[in-house]
């Protein structure tokens, strides 16, 4: 590369930094705003200020609100914070369980850095378990809900088993570790 294209590459890619992390930027922002009521002195509610101010739906409000609580939850976890769409993919999901859910998304997929769709399926089955999916139990071999099982013996079945019997209530056999 010539010195301008490399000048021009590295210009743009602090571009790209400052922009990934303005979107905590504003979350951290926003969630003080509301918290603390600041937009009070004009507005009548916190989603007419973010609406009126910085053109922001209730919903994108909530996701940048969001997705700085999430960073708080990966840095305690010291675990590396994924891009926005990527930590809004897993909502739902059990901070403890963010790093299973991304290993277990690059793991079927193939992919180093999946995308927010893969790491929703995978979180999607997550919650499903969380919320009681049924799988055999190690020992017994009777349907139990997956949460019941303690850390030491609940083996995590594929996505691919487990998604669609999530869907259709089946139960899945754990392997033993």
């Amino acid at each position: 590369m010539s010195p301008d294209e490399r000048a021009r590459l590295a210009e743009l890619e602090e571009q790209v930094l400052v922009g990934a992390s303005a979107a905590l930027l504003a979350g951290r922002a926003l969630t003080e705003i509301r918290d603390a009521r600041l937009y009070r002195g004009e507005f009548a509610s916190f989603e007419q200020y973010a609406l009126a101010r910085f053109g922001f739906s209730r919903p994108r409000a909530y996701q940048l609100i969001d997705y700085a609580a999430a960073a708080g939850e990966f840095a305690v976890l010291n675990l590396p914070l994924p891009p926005e769409r990527i930590t809004r993919a897993l909502g739902g999901v059990l901070p403890e369980d963010y790093q299973i859910v991304l290993d277990v998304t690059r793991a079927t997929t193939g992919k180093a850095h999946p995308s927010s769709a893969d790491v929703q399926a995978v979180a999607d089955v997550n919650r499903a378990m969380a919320e009681g999916a049924h799988i055999e139990h190690p020992d017994t071999g009777k349907p139990v809900p997956y949460s019941s099982l303690p850390p030491s013996s609940a083996a995590r079945p594929s996505p691919q088993r487990c998604g669609a019997e999530a869907r259709t209530g089946a139960t899945s056999r754990a392997p033993t570790t």
